[in-house]
């Protein structure tokens, strides 16, 4: 069984959220998939947009990025 790929995008939104979201689908099918959601949805959040995401990649979420100082 092979290992399916995880991909990590900076995505967003309307109200100008910044989030990073993981999932298995590549970068050409989150635009395609991006583009359907915008064209029946009035308004783009990340949050609403990952629940899209999750019906088609249930390991799709968004992931907090935290900053290391040293």
């Amino acid at each position: 069984m092979s290992e399916k790929s995880m991909y990590y995008y900076q995505i967003y939104d309307d109200q100008e959220e910044n989030n990073f979201i993981k999932c298995t689908l590549e970068y050409d099918r989150i635009i395609a998939l991006l583009k359907d959601y915008e064209r029946e949805h009035d308004a783009y959040l990340n949050e609403d947009f990952v629940k899209f995401l999750h019906g088609l990649d249930e390991e799709a979420e968004i992931i907090k990025i935290e900053k290391i100082y040293y």
